[in-house]
């Protein structure tokens, strides 16, 4: 879930948008936003305790009946696979923008998706396991990123401290609670786990974790760069990693960044179909949910073929769309009136 969380939010999303917003501020949201997180792992968790050995699309016929569980669970099986082709073209505009621009999209496009469609096939212990191998690399990559450029960072560029008022401060922090709030997924995750005691308690610290980064990162990049300069940067901590070189020793660490950017990416895109297979089986009333996943593949590649992106248009889904889209509706607002709905009809059931 770390991974999850940190994916793709602090290189397209966040930073600039959040500087662009609220200037040398933006480190005091990545830290508001953490209690939207809280929120839904509140939920989520609760509800899983209700309904153990059901994942959330499983319970939902149980809270609401099961037509109408039914709809809403292909509803979520959608966004699922919504955000899955969102951060897919996050990581291909990217590696197209920056990395390999001579390289055509739908062949970033394809070559990821194969390996992320291969991963899948082989169950959800593999690609686990892989997030396993890469989870130290891609925390230490953004530690190398915000520390080693400390001889260009200027910390006055932080103050004044809080001289934006708590209502922009709130709004920005709800943009960013959209993308912490995608810890939902947790509830298609809970049923197989082998211990459920203290996930409460490691759901919340992984919340406050990527907080914690994200704040830094925020933080180091308007150190370096000033609020006016990080509000325009496409890719915050991409810069940060170009301006490093430190003797002979550290320098180009904008490799790291690219390999974390693909390896975060790519366990992101995994969960996020892998919740949308699992949320379409459950909604279908079949079993094994492996056979969905080629069509949601191709219909992922498919979408991203036809979309006409650009880094600003991305910025703009986050800054708008997804707020509604995302916390209001899906990862807060649903998963709190089913948590409502069962305690007042006092449902609970565990799985046979």
């Amino acid at each position: 879930m770390i991974t999850v969380l940190l994916g793709t939010v602090i290189f397209i999303a966040l930073p600039q948008y959040a500087a662009r917003l609220v200037g040398q501020d933006a480190w005091i949201t990545a830290h508001m936003a953490s209690v939207w997180g809280i929120l839904v792992v509140l939920t989520m968790v609760a509800l899983g305790k209700r309904f153990p050995g059901y994942t959330m699309t499983g319970y939902l016929p149980l809270v609401i009946g099961k037509p109408l569980g039914a709809v809403l669970g292909l509803f979520y099986a959608a966004w699922f696979h919504f955000m899955g082709t969102a951060v897919l073209l996050e990581v291909t505009l990217f590696l197209s923008t920056v990395i390999l621009p001579l390289t055509p999209f739908m062949v970033i496009v394809i070559s990821l998706m194969g390996v992320v469609y291969y991963a899948l096939r082989q169950g959800l212990e593999v690609w686990v396991r892989v997030n396993e191998l890469l989870i130290g690399l891609i925390l230490l990559s953004v530690i190398l990123v915000v520390v080693l450029p400390y001889n260009y960072m200027d910390f006055r560029r932080l103050l004044p401290i809080g001289e934006y008022d708590l209502s922009a401060l709130l709004e920005v922090s709800l943009k960013g609670g959209s993308l912490r709030g995608e810890v939902v997924m947790i509830g298609m995750f809970l049923p197989l786990l082998t211990c459920v005691k203290k996930v409460n308690r490691n759901m919340i610290l992984t919340v406050v974790l990527v907080g914690v980064v994200l704040g830094a990162v925020e933080m180091a990049a308007v150190a370096v760069f000033g609020g006016a300069n990080t509000a325009n940067f496409d890719f915050t901590l991409f810069s940060l990693a170009r301006i490093i070189n430190i003797g002979t020793v550290f320098s180009r660490l904008e490799v790291l960044v690219v390999i974390m950017w693909v390896a975060a990416s790519f366990v992101k895109i995994c969960a996020f179909l892998y919740c949308s297979a699992v949320a379409a089986a459950d909604s279908l009333g079949v079993k094994d949910h492996k056979f969905l996943l080629l069509p949601l593949v191709i219909f992922s590649i498919v979408f991203a073929g036809n979309m006409i992106i650009s880094v600003d248009s991305v910025g703009e889904f986050v800054s708008s769309a997804l707020v509604g889209l995302g916390l209001i509706s899906f990862e807060l607002g649903i998963p709190v009136l089913l948590l409502l709905i069962a305690i007042i009809r006092k449902k609970r059931q565990s799985a046979a």
